[in-house]
């Protein structure tokens, strides 16, 4: 019987990448680490146990974040908006461990105008490609609130009710954007390992 693992990706952005009006110049990147469980730790994710609690029993996770850390100031993981002197650091910091653990990274670079010119194709990719009940019919309503903001909104029901997510435009496209990439990746590694039978 095949052995079963988690996939886990983590995604970062934080509110200096949220789109600001007249910026379309401007550009950002979104970093996702994908990170494999250890396939002996999948009875307690059967056990109802957190991803969470259970990333802390995973040596490999642990080491990773370990030897990262031990190379960092005050030997802590700190917001990406701390300043440039901690990026530098990071940075540096996981280049020297990427040989040791082999993180399997992804990024994606895109300048503010351009993405506000694909909203229509972003939408229109969560429809047609990723697939699923999740992926089909995304549609925003585009409103502008009582305060005279611009603003996103997505209804929904389902067996849990009726929901909205709602969100200024120029969060939601970071959002959308960084939910897409994740999708993505997992439609990728999906047919690489799973379908593929190759592992």
């Amino acid at each position: 019987m095949p052995s079963l693992a988690h996939l886990y990706i983590f995604s970062d952005a934080c509110p200096t990448d949220w789109l600001i009006d007249g910026h379309d110049n401007e550009w950002h990147t979104i970093v996702n680490l994908v990170f494999q469980s250890d396939p002996a730790l999948q009875p307690l994710v059967n056990q109802g146990t957190s991803h969470e609690t259970v990333l802390g029993y995973d040596a490999k996770y642990v080491a990773l974040v370990s030897d990262l850390r031990a190379l960092l100031p005050s030997g802590r993981l700190r917001k990406w908006n701390t300043g440039p002197a901690y990026r530098t650091k990071f940075c540096s910091a996981f280049a020297s461990i990427a040989t040791k653990h082999r993180p399997i990274v992804s990024a994606c670079s895109f300048r503010e105008g351009v993405l506000r010119d694909s909203k229509e194709a972003l939408l229109t990719s969560y429809n047609r490609r990723i697939g699923g009940i999740e992926g089909r019919g995304i549609a925003f309503e585009e409103f502008t609130d009582s305060w005279g903001r611009h603003q996103m909104r997505h209804s929904f029901v389902n067996f849990h009710g009726y929901h909205q997510i709602q969100a200024p435009v120029n969060q939601m496209l970071i959002l959308l954007l960084m939910c897409w990439l994740i999708a993505d990746q997992y439609v990728f590694y999906f047919n690489d390992i799973v379908r593929s039978g190759r592992y």
